[in-house]
């Protein structure tokens, strides 16, 4: 009969302790590469997290600058309206319109007030109280002078009070806009930072670990690659969602372009308007740039404005823009939005001292019907917008492919 020591021997002592210690090292070692995936997991998503927070409010803040900005261009075009209109019941009809505009104004810059968020932007904020408090008093005087038909003496006092304090008050609007551009890019320029920095610690600690445990130390390099590119695709996407015009605030031609290419492989009908301004770069040469900006600014507004929510409109370059008009399978639908943009031309455009006629050229395309492609639609309805604009201001031009038809605005009524 054998005898099963009771005891273990030292070798079997020293290979339970090296197990011991070999189990414990890979714990530990996990444990360790564990502990750093986490932080950096922590570390990047709070970086993304922070970034998409700021973009979203940066974006809340320059949509709500820039209404709040056209309502106070509309604002001041009903005082000058005033001046020039000597109907009494035109005369009523415009002084509602200020007043409408004016609580536009005044909600627009109480929402802005909300999203402040640094001394510099309360301080622009503050000046810019001044210049309203100070321009809402001049304005009812001249409204109350022009409906009492003193249209001389308003004019005088709009030019020598009140044209400034528009140039300064639309300043005001400049440099939120600014704050606003220089905080997101800021905020961008923080997050790719925080990238950088944690993807190298992330890897420097990695390279450490795998010395106890190159299997762990790769599956964690793994996890923490594929968040790192998440975290770049991320960066990407919120970059993207930013191609918006920087003065008009409508889609740019990027953006546009995109809208466009999905539409088209959807196969659902829908029609695009290819506009471009008449008599805008003569204005723009007489007047100079910063009264051209403004034009631009107006025009876009007057264009949107007669689209529904559903519409994509763009800025396509210069003073081009496009519009996609959904579920628009037929002609009538088409000339009829045609129209529409047309009568919001009608009006003089007035800047500052400046008061233009400016008109609008519009070529319409249909699809599938004018192509079947995103080049090929752009390329019909910008043909059709020449054709429109040979014939004449303030017209709109059907693409046909054999014989574009031409209706200039009385005609199409």
């Amino acid at each position: 009969m054998s005898e099963t020591p009771v005891f273990p021997s030292a070798p079997e002592r020293h290979i339970a302790r090296l197990r011991i210690a070999t189990a414990v090292a890979y714990v530990a070692a996990f444990a360790l590469l564990t502990f750093i995936v986490a932080f950096g997991i922590g570390e990047l998503r709070g970086a993304h997290n922070h970034l998409e927070s700021v973009m979203r409010a940066q974006a809340a803040k320059a949509r709500v600058v820039t209404e709040t900005q056209v309502a106070s261009f509309r604002r001041a075009e009903s005082v000058l309206q005033l001046m020039l209109e000597t109907d009494p019941f035109a005369q009523d009809r415009i002084y509602m319109d200020y007043l409408r505009h004016g609580f536009d104004v005044g909600d627009g810059r109480n929402k802005t007030r909300e999203l402040l968020s640094s001394d510099a932007e309360r301080a622009v904020m503050a000046r810019q109280d001044e210049i309203v408090a100070g321009a809402a008093v001049l304005h009812e005087r001249i409204a109350d002078l022009a409906r009492a038909g003193e249209f001389e003496r308003a004019r005088r006092l709009f030019d020598e009070r009140v044209d400034q304090l528009h140039v300064d008050g639309h300043a005001t609007f400049q440099a939120l806009r600014r704050l606003h551009e220089g905080t997101a890019e800021a905020a961008v320029a923080g997050a790719n930072l925080a990238y950088h920095k944690t993807f190298n610690m992330t890897i420097a600690n990695m390279l450490l670990g795998m010395l106890a445990a190159i299997g762990i130390g790769v599956l964690s390099y793994r996890a923490s690659g594929k968040i790192s590119r998440r975290l770049s695709d991320n960066v990407g996407d919120l970059r993207r969602l930013a191609l918006h015009d920087s003065l008009t605030g409508l889609l740019n031609r990027t953006a546009f372009s995109q809208v466009l290419e999905q539409q088209v492989t959807q196969r659902d009908g829908f029609a695009l308007l290819y506009m471009d301004l008449d008599g805008f770069k003569q204005v723009n040469d007489l007047h100079g740039h910063d009264t051209g900006d403004h034009l631009l600014m107006m025009a876009a507004a007057r264009i949107r404005s007669r689209m529904r929510g559903i519409d994509v409109v763009a800025r396509y370059g210069g003073d081009e823009f496009v519009a996609l008009i959904q579920g628009a399978d037929g002609i009538g639908e088409c000339e009829h939005a045609a129209r529409h943009v047309l009568e919001a031309f009608d009006q003089p455009f007035v800047v500052g001292a400046v008061a233009a006629r400016i008109g609008i050229s519009i070529g319409v395309a249909v699809a599938p019907a004018h192509g079947r492609s995103a080049t090929r639609l752009l390329a019909a309805a910008d043909r059709a917008m020449y054709r429109a604009k040979h014939g004449g201001s303030n017209r709109y031009v059907v693409y046909r492919p054999t014989v574009e038809l031409a209706v200039n605005n009385d005609a199409a009524g």
